[in-house]
């Protein structure tokens, strides 16, 4: 199982722009799994992830877009990642990307 295309309001690593509101999306691939059972979004203040400052969870979260409900700074960078589990018990998590 492996999750691709995480895009921020529809774009890849955004930069530069400013948004009244930000939604999340993605698609899994490689997996026989019809479809998720859990999902997690985590919003960070580094790479790292050890300062997490937001984090969405549960099993009605949408990959099409799922709005993440936390303010943005100016000239801030934030990274984000997806967490998805399939009801077949597979798991994965996106590579951790970033938008500012």
């Amino acid at each position: 199982m492996k999750i691709i295309n995480t895009r921020i309001n529809g774009i890849e690593h955004p930069i530069g722009f400013r948004y009244d509101y930000v939604t999340c999306s993605w698609q899994v691939t490689e997996t026989e799994a019809k479809r998720q059972v859990m999902a997690k979004v985590e919003v960070s203040l580094s790479p790292d992830f050890s300062e997490i400052l937001y984090e969405k969870e549960g099993a009605g979260l949408n990959q099409a877009g799922e709005e993440l409900e936390f303010e943005l700074k100016p000239r801030t960078t934030y990274y984000y990642r997806v967490w998805v589990t399939a009801e077949n018990g597979e798991s994965a998590v996106s590579e951790p990307n970033k938008l500012e």
